[in-house]
């Protein structure tokens, strides 16, 4: 069984955009951050993944992972 991190890295090797924005404008690694998923916080940085993207709101990564309590992810 693959774990979610392995799932993640086949995708970007397949050419997933790492930058993809959903309705809000939450992408990959600020979704990652919000859930303290630590690998996958670092399979997408390593895949330029932009970590000074914001949402709609002006939030980024950091301030996902802060409001959530992901003291490993910041």
């Amino acid at each position: 069984m693959y774990r979610q991190e392995e799932i993640l890295e086949l995708l970007v090797m397949s050419g997933a955009d790492t930058n993809v924005v959903d309705h809000i404008g939450c992408t990959p690694l600020m979704m990652v951050s919000q859930y303290g998923l630590i690998q996958s916080v670092r399979v997408l940085l390593t895949s330029d993944a932009n970590i000074n993207a914001h949402d709609k709101q002006q939030c980024d990564a950091l301030i996902y992972a802060a409001s959530s309590g992901h003291e490993a992810v910041i």
